[in-house]
């Protein structure tokens, strides 16, 4: 499997549970205390721009005023009386890290379907930014404070061959009996949930290992 140095990643994770304005805020700003934290790489965002230059120029404030009048711009005018959503939310940053490649990040919800759906979504370049262990932190903080029910990191080169939001070099499950054997390690949360990743490497994007990855897709789907 052929991949570039500038395969992009994509963290995605989704979870079924409607918020109110007010619960939202308070997951958006307890996630942003812990996950800039995890790296100093991971400090400093800004507001999603219409250009590079002018994200830049408009740097994003953790806290719960700030998110929330933030959340209240796009969506004020879809509140229903008990103070949901009718469309859902969103807050989409964006920052360039040491080496000056861009990074975004994504949460946002969505019920316009009358089928709710939330995502998390973080997206950076395949570079050594991250450590094992320190991308690692940066899942164990996602499963904390969004508490999906399931979710996987992915490579646009594995996003190609197998196109499913279950399925990554890490996957995520919850509420799930797993019995792997010992290619894989299988972390559970505190909600029961199983975080799943290659073993006997030390890459997690591991082309060479793609076949393993590919073989949880029935387990993970059924």
């Amino acid at each position: 499997m052929e991949h570039s140095k500038n395969d992009e990643v994509s963290i995605r994770f989704y979870w079924n549970n409607p918020m109110t304005i007010d619960q939202m805020t308070d997951l958006v700003y307890n996630f942003f205390l812990e996950f800039e934290t995890i790296s100093p790489v991971l400090n400093g965002w800004c507001n999603l721009g219409k250009s590079r230059k002018d994200a830049l120029s408009r740097k994003f404030e953790n806290s719960p005023t700030y998110i929330k009048k933030k959340l209240l711009r796009s969506y004020k005018k879809e509140m229903d009386e008990r103070g949901y959503s009718k469309i859902g939310y969103a807050i989409t940053l964006y920052k360039e890290d040491i080496e000056g490649n861009g990074m975004s990040l994504r949460i946002s919800t969505n019920d316009l379907k009358r089928l709710f759906t939330a995502n998390c979504k973080f997206e950076y370049e395949t570079t050594d930014l991250f450590d094992k262990e320190t991308l690692l932190k940066i899942l164990r903080c996602i499963i904390k404070h969004f508490v999906p029910d399931y979710g996987c990191v992915q490579t646009n080169s594995f996003w190609e061959i197998k196109q499913c939001n279950h399925l990554g070099w890490v996957s995520y499950t919850h509420n799930k009996v797993l019995n792997l054997g010992d290619k894989y390690i299988v972390e559970k949360d505190e909600t029961g949930g199983n975080l799943i990743y290659m073993n006997h490497t030390d890459k997690f994007y591991d082309y060479d290992r793609v076949n393993d990855c590919l073989a949880l897709e029935n387990v993970l789907k059924n």
